[in-house]
C-alpha cells in the first residue's frame, strides 16, 4: 500500500504541486482583496415629485449608498416621509432630505399657518419658490391694498402641461401656492382669495 502510494505521488506530483501552488494564490488574493464598503439605506423618490406632493409609502422605496457618499440628515425611514409635504420638486432616484420637507424647509414660530392663495395669473407663480419673502396685494375698486405684508412662500405646487407627466421637465407652476402667516394675516388672506385677483411683489 506504502509503495503503491508513493508511486500515485511521484506520477502525479506536478499536477499535484500545481494545485497547491493554486490554492495558495487564490488564499492570498482572498487576504488581500479589500472588504466591500459600507452601506446605508436611504429613502429616494420612486419617480418624479412635484413640490406640494403629501408623500406616501408608494412615492418613496429604499437604496443602499456607500457611506461615504450618503447624506447627512437624509431620510432612512418611511415612516419619518408619510404625510409630509414636499417644498421642491423631487427627481425619481434622488435621495429624501429633511430640507425637502415643507415643515423642515420653514422654521415657524409658534401661531404660524400654511395659507392656499390663489393669484390671478399661473405665470407669476412660477417666478415664486420655496422661502421666497412676497407682499399679497389686490386692487379694490381700482385702489391696491396690501392683503399681506412679508409672508413667505412654503411651496408652488406644479401641474402637467400637454403630453408631460407631473413632476417632469414639461410641468408649469398652477395659480396656486402656500405661504406661512400669522392668524390675522392668515384669515385677510383666505377672505381676499375668494375673489382671485390677487397679485404678489417680490421683495
Amino acid at each position: 500500500m506504502r509503495r503503491r502510494f508513493g508511486y500515485l505521488l511521484r506520477r502525479f506530483r506536478r499536477p499535484i504541486a500545481a494545485s497547491l501552488a493554486f490554492v495558495t494564490v487564490l488564499g492570498a488574493l482572498s487576504v488581500l482583496r479589500p472588504a466591500p464598503p459600507a452601506t446605508m439605506d436611504l429613502l429616494i423618490a420612486a419617480r418624479d415629485l412635484p413640490a406640494g406632493t403629501v408623500l406616501e409609502p408608494a412615492d418613496v422605496t429604499s437604496r443602499a449608498f456607500a457611506l461615504d457618499s450618503t447624506i447627512p440628515g437624509a431620510i432612512t425611514d418611511v415612516a419619518q416621509a408619510s404625510g409630509r409635504t414636499l417644498s421642491a420638486p423631487m427627481a425619481a432616484g434622488e435621495p429624501l432630505t429633511p430640507s425637502r420637507l415643507v415643515d423642515a424647509a420653514m422654521s415657524y414660530d409658534r401661531g404660524t399657518f400654511a395659507v392656499p392663495v390663489r393669484l390671478a395669473e399661473a405665470d407669476v407663480a412660477g417666478l415664486l419658490a420655496p422661502g421666497m419673502l412676497i407682499d399679497v396685494v389686490r386692487a379694490t375698486r381700482g385702489t391696491p391694498e396690501v392683503v399681506a405684508d412679508g409672508v413667505r412662500v412654503i411651496t408652488v405646487p406644479r401641474r402637467p402641461t400637454a403630453g408631460s407627466f407631473i413632476g417632469s421637465a414639461g410641468s408649469a407652476a398652477s395659480s396656486l401656492i402656500l405661504v406661512a402667516a400669522d392668524r390675522t394675516t392668515a384669515i385677510r388672506l383666505a377672505a381676499a382669495g375668494t375673489d382671485g385677483n390677487l397679485a404678489v411683489i417680490l421683495r
